[in-house]
């Protein structure tokens, strides 16, 4: 599951806490409709030092897409939310594969009109092995919310001359 770590070490610091749509019914998709669903809220506390680690078996030489949902919820200011692949859990620039800021724009404030922002990151191995999907805060006072979390393999068919993409699930974490 998700460990929070800081310089790569896991710390037992417990600021991650999953939640039902049922209890937070300000939360929408990024259509505007309800959410529904399971959400997991992870804080920073006057330290960015730490980020949130998951760490996946990955074959070499294959494409991914990472996927996830997030919104500001509280504290601070939204900055946004990085999601990252790393070969090592401090998401440090380093080992990055690659990231993408998701949110940002102070789109979730107070828990009020709170709309998750969709976003994707693809990638590409080069080894097989365990990497870690991290999360950071470029700020060090925020709670996010985070939902639909999805890895996939990512397949190209050039059958008949075609470039054709498709995706196969390989991994779903729903938060729970």
């Amino acid at each position: 599951g998700w460990s929070l770590y800081k310089d790569g070490v896991a710390s037992s610091w417990p600021n991650t806490r999953y939640e039902t749509s049922s209890s937070y019914p300000a939360l929408k998709n990024s259509d505007g409709t309800p959410f529904d669903g399971t959400c997991m809220f992870i804080r920073w506390d006057g330290n960015n030092a730490y980020v949130y680690g998951y760490p996946v078996r990955l074959e070499a030489d294959t494409d991914y897409k990472f996927s996830m949902s997030a919104t500001h919820w509280n504290n601070g200011t939204d900055a946004g939310i990085t999601a990252s692949v790393n070969t090592v859990p401090t998401g440090r620039e380093s080992s990055r594969l690659a990231s993408q800021l998701f949110g940002g724009g102070g789109l979730g404030k107070n828990g009020t009109n709170v709309t998750f922002v969709d976003g994707t990151l693809t990638f590409h191995t080069t080894e097989a092995g365990v990497y870690f999907i991290t999360l950071e805060s470029p700020t060090s006072n925020a709670l996010y919310v985070i939902a639909n979390l999805s890895l996939e393999k990512v397949y190209t068919d050039l059958t008949d001359g075609r470039y054709i993409d498709f995706t196969s699930l390989i991994t779903y974490a729903d938060c729970t």
